[in-house]
Formats: C-alpha cells, structure tokens, sequence
C-alpha cells in the first residue's frame, strides 16, 4: 500500500481541528453550545409570546397576529421561511 504524505497546509489546521486526545473534550463543548443555544430559542419564544399577549391585551391586534404565525410558524419548522 502506498504512503500519502500531506505537505500542503499540514500545519494550517493544527490550532482548528482538535488531535485524537482531544475529541472527547471538544465533542464535550459542541453539545454545551447546542444546549446553550436551545436554552436562548426557548428564552426568545417566551419572550415573544409575552409580547403578543401583551400587544393583543393592548388592542395591537395586527402585531399580536404578526407575532402569533410566527411562532405558529417556528414550531411547524418552517420559521425561516415565514421570515422570508
């Protein structure tokens, strides 16, 4: 079997991609920012329930209704595409 030997850029990546002992560790911090990113959409969903709660209770109708598809929207899974 032949050897291939990388010349190109070998060193370009050292401080990017994490060496074998490593992966546990960073694996670790990829789902600690997954989470922490659920964490904020949920923040953001309530935050914009309550606005429109608010908006309705306020006779805003048309933000209260604005704000209601797009949450309708968002948990259908097409969010970006009613944003569009």
């Amino acid at each position: 079997m032949a050897k291939i030997v990388y010349l190109i850029g070998a060193g370009a990546s050292a401080h990017t991609l994490p060496i074998v002992s490593q992966i546990p560790i960073k694996l670790e911090e990829v789902i600690k920012d997954v989470s922490n990113l659920k964490e904020l959409e949920t923040l953001q969903e309530k935050e914009l329930e309550r606005i429109a709660e608010e908006s309705l209770s306020r006779g805003e109708n048309n933000l209260a209704i604005v704000l209601y598809a797009y949450l309708g929207a968002e948990k259908a899974g097409q969010g970006g595409l009613y944003a569009e």
